[in-house]
């Protein structure tokens, strides 16, 4: 490695830094993927070289088999083994890797930051019966929508994407089983952000949202209660309600009133929102 590829390589926090903030999270994410592959790159060169004599044929690098016979024409080195210079040139490229991918785990951690602050300027409370006819009315579009983004997401995004897609296909534990569970322990209302530029998808994910804020709060609060709403949900279906023995139950277990469980807000909403289409 000669002393220009050292500088090159030298990892300037600095400027990837700046680097990094010119380019697009999808772009930041291939330079994570190309620094890994560099590294694994120089460390498949050296574990080559530290294998013995090798052979030289159009550009590459290969290990004689056993047995097989070459002509010194044909080997390029006899005994090449790792310098000093390959080492660090791998420790170099791996510093470099740690950088791209601690700038790309800071970008997503800001976006998320980002997205939970405009939720919280944005939400209002919903009405469980309106949320649920949202959810029913939006789910057929958002499975569809969801099944696309699917085909053109980006690596770093596929297993999150089939991940959303097989919870919004499940009909045991999908969006409206979690929308019925919360309407039996007695939630009267969810946070959501509604907006009328909202895609079916996006309506379909802050109806989940604030489902499943709902049913963490109401668990903080009594954690056997999600575990009657199911017997419930089991034994008398989506329609079901805390029926008198079951209501015994949870009070008998965790010494509260019937009927007092109400979510507490993370956030302020604005006000009750009702929707009239």
């Amino acid at each position: 490695m000669t002393m220009a590829d050292d500088v090159k390589l030298y990892p300037d926090y600095g400027a990837l830094s700046r680097e990094a903030s010119r380019l697009t999270t999808e772009q930041l994410y291939d330079k994570t993927v190309e620094a890994s592959e560099s590294v694994q790159g120089q460390v498949n060169a050296i574990e080559l070289k530290a294998a013995g004599p090798v052979a030289k044929f159009g550009g590459e690098w290969t290990i004689p088999s056993e047995g097989e016979h070459y002509t010194f024409a044909q080997l390029g080195s006899l005994h090449e083994y790792p310098t000093d210079e390959d080492y660090k040139r791998v420790q170099l490229l791996g510093q470099r890797e740690q950088i791209w991918s601690s700038l790309f785990e800071q970008r997503i951690a800001q976006e998320l930051e980002q997205k939970a602050i405009h939720r919280a300027e944005q939400a209002v409370l919903l009405p469980i019966n309106i949320a649920r006819a949202e959810l029913e009315k939006y789910l057929p579009q958002a499975i569809r929508q969801a099944a696309n983004e699917l085909d053109r997401a980006p690596e770093y995004k596929e297993s999150e994407k089939n991940a959303e897609l097989s919870f919004l296909r499940s009909d045991q534990k999908g969006p409206m089983y979690q929308m019925d569970i919360l309407r039996i322990v007695g939630a009267r209302d969810i946070i959501a952000v509604i907006d009328e530029n909202q895609t079916p998808l996006d309506r379909v994910r802050e109806m989940n949202t604030g489902v499943t804020e709902s049913l963490k709060s109401m668990k903080a609060i009594n954690p056997e209660i999600i575990a009657v709403a199911t017997r419930v949900y089991d034994i008398e279906g989506p329609h079901g309600q805390r029926t008198q023995a079951f209501a015994k139950q949870l009070d008998y277990q965790q010494g509260i009133k019937h009927g007092d469980y109400k979510i507490t807000p993370t956030v302020t909403p604005k006000d009750q929102i009702n929707l009239s289409r």
